[in-house]
Order: C-alpha cells, then sequence, then structure tokens
C-alpha cells in the first residue's frame, strides 16, 4: 500500500543548480568584486558547499566569508535569480504530481539549513516518521509471514513420518502447509 511520496528536488523535480551558481556569481561579484569564470559555475552542479566552498577559496583568496556565509548569500541572491530567469521544471515532473495527487507528499533536500525553511523541515520530519512507521509495520508483518514460515517448516519436520499428515503446496510460500488429519 502507497502512503506518500518522497521527492528530491534537484535533479529529480527541477533543474535549479545552474541558477544557484549565477546567484553565487552575482553574489560573490556584488559583494566581493570577485567575477567568477564558467568553470566556477560549472563546478556548483552536483557538488556539495563543502567542494564548492573549498574550491573558492583555493581559487580566489580574496574572499573572507566563511562557507555558512557563502551559502548565505548565494540563497538570498537566489530568490532574485528565479525572479527574473525562473526555474526548469524537468520532463515528466508534471505528470508525475498529477499521479500522485492523492497522497501525502514531501520535498526532501540536501540543502543547508540557511536554504530550507524550518516549515520544510518539520514537513520533512513529519513525513520521515510516517515513512518509518510504515516501515516498521512492514517489517512486523515480514517477521510474522516468517514465524509461519517457520512454524509450518517446524510441523513439516515433526510429522513427516506420519501416515494421517495430508501435505498442500503453497507456492507463494515456497513452503509446504501442513493439514494434520486423522485417518479413521
Amino acid at each position: 500500500m502507497i502512503r506518500g511520496f518522497l521527492f528530491d528536488l534537484d535533479g529529480t523535480l527541477v533543474d535549479s543548480e545552474r541558477e544557484s551558481a549565477e546567484a553565487l556569481a552575482r553574489a560573490l561579484l556584488r559583494d566581493h568584486d570577485i567575477a567568477i569564470d564558467q568553470a566556477d559555475r560549472d563546478y556548483v552542479i552536483g557538488r556539495s558547499w563543502v567542494a564548492i566552498y573549498a574550491n573558492l577559496k583555493a581559487r580566489y583568496p580574496q574572499l573572507t566569508w566563511n562557507r555558512d556565509e557563502v551559502i548565505a548569500r548565494t540563497a538570498m541572491m537566489r530568490e532574485e535569480v528565479f525572479r527574473e530567469l525562473g526555474v526548469t521544471v524537468l520532463p515528466g515532473v508534471r505528470a508525475a504530481l498529477a499521479w500522485t495527487r492523492a497522497y501525502p507528499r514531501g520535498l526532501v533536500t540536501g540543502s543547508s539549513r540557511v536554504e530550507a525553511t524550518q516549515a520544510d523541515l518539520e514537513e520533512q520530519f513529519r513525513l520521515l516518521l510516517a515513512v518509518r512507521d510504515q516501515l516498521s509495520e512492514t517489517n512486523d508483518a515480514i517477521n510474522g509471514l516468517r514465524d509461519v514460515r517457520d512454524q509450518v517448516n517446524g510441523w513439516k519436520e515433526r510429522t513427516k513420518e506420519r501416515p494421517d499428515a495430508f501435505f498442500l503446496r503453497w507456492p507463494f510460500f515456497s513452503s509446504t502447509f501442513i493439514i494434520v488429519m486423522t485417518v479413521v
């Protein structure tokens, strides 16, 4: 039973990393007079802020912001870039969202806490708890089925020499169900 869907943002629903690279470039130019080149912009795509910051510090020693400041300034500038350039919705996303409309949906992000709002994080937490609960329920059901299988296999072993035991194959369990019948 499907109880909900978790969607990643970048690379799944939208491609916003190029806009993030543009926001980073604008923030650095505006506040540090650092003009990054296309290679620096391309480096942002698919990389963590740890790697991005290390690359920037190595290439631009005049950068005085720490990593958290780079993230915060980029996040602030990103809103402007999104308003100006928009964001690219990936192919098939609208159909997937329409198909999942009847279910709870959540957005998960690898973004920094500066980029994700408290409400975003709380919603992720609620959805993750629901997923955990569903997985626990599923695991309990599987464990119950395993117990039944073990009991059936035990009965099979204990009754294999009994002439009054009738064995019935059930292909779903790859096991034998035992019906003990007394032959009169």
